[in-house]
């Protein structure tokens, strides 16, 4: 899907979604008593993109690595709502690098 099929509209829903979804996974994290320090979310993070590898190497189904990624997202939204960032935040820096990493590819391509 590139930016030019996403609507305003489509764009603020799912920055919305994505916002509730990092709130509700921060919430039952906090409700869960699972660790939220660095290096428990450091593990945990770990773990599932362990876990993503395996499923991607053992050619499940795609919904195993589909699963798995989710997971990947759960840790990363429910510790970047702790430390007060939101996932505009998050989309606007990725952006800003898929920008510069393709202008960087047409330097290239001009040499």
């Amino acid at each position: 899907m590139n930016n030019e099929n996403v609507t305003v509209g489509q764009a603020h829903i799912l920055g919305a979604k994505l916002r509730k979804l990092a709130i509700d996974a921060f919430e039952i994290c906090v409700a869960n008593e699972w660790g939220r320090d660095w290096e428990s979310v450091g593990c945990y993070l770990h773990l599932e993109v362990s876990e993503y590898i395996e499923a991607k190497r053992d050619k499940g189904s795609s919904d195993d690595h589909i699963s798995e990624a989710a997971d990947i997202l759960f840790v990363l939204l429910s510790s970047l709502i702790e430390d007060s960032v939101g996932p505009r935040r998050l989309i606007d820096a990725l952006d800003a690098k898929v920008e510069a990493l393709k202008n960087a590819l047409s330097t290239k391509d001009e040499r």
